[in-house]
């Protein structure tokens, strides 16, 4: 059954699946980052729903500032 609906799911949250299945100490990928950032430039409060629905599996807010001032490379998704 489980395998049925995971194999149904959209890729970006098969990401967020795997996410909570791995080691708690892994990084977040580029896609996790850029969209985290995206979101929480758009509307803190919905970002903060978003992260609770899926259990924290979502950087914190704190962990999303230091990736805006330390990674060039992630940029969030203005267009």
């Amino acid at each position: 059954m489980y395998v049925i609906i995971y194999n149904n799911t959209s890729e970006p949250i098969k990401v967020v699946i795997n996410r909570g299945l791995m080691s708690k100490n892994a990084k977040y990928t580029p896609a996790i980052r850029s969209f985290a950032l995206t979101l929480q430039f758009y509307s803190a409060k919905e970002y903060s729903f978003v992260r609770k629905m899926f259990k924290n599996l979502m950087p914190h807010p704190a962990t999303l500032k230091k990736i805006e001032n330390q990674d060039l490379h992630v940029k969030p998704l203005l267009q």
